[in-house]
């Protein structure tokens, strides 16, 4: 497997593991769970939490991983969902 794809994959391992979820650390994964049902789309407040929830996650359990950029957009439904786009870049 080429090693882009396996950092890929830590990624959304991580971002989709919710902070608690892990016994061994329950301070491993995000809140953008949580943070979903805290804001409404639109909320300036929901870009600068989900961004922060991600990036916090990324430099303390990927070292050496970067986030290039961070897109939030929130989708033409009514249920409350976004999509995040991220671009990274590794040093290894």
């Amino acid at each position: 497997m080429e090693y882009g794809i396996t950092i890929k994959n830590n990624i959304r391992n991580l971002l989709l593991t919710q902070k608690g979820e892990k016994d061994f650390d329950i301070d491993f994964g995000t809140d953008l769970i949580k943070i979903l049902f805290e804001y409404q789309i639109g909320d300036p407040s929901l870009d600068a939490a989900v961004d922060e929830t991600i990036r916090s996650a990324v430099e303390t359990y990927l070292p050496g991983v970067t986030i290039d950029s961070l897109i939030i957009t929130p989708l033409d439904t009514k249920d409350g969902a976004i999509t995040v786009k991220l671009d990274f870049s590794a040093d290894f």
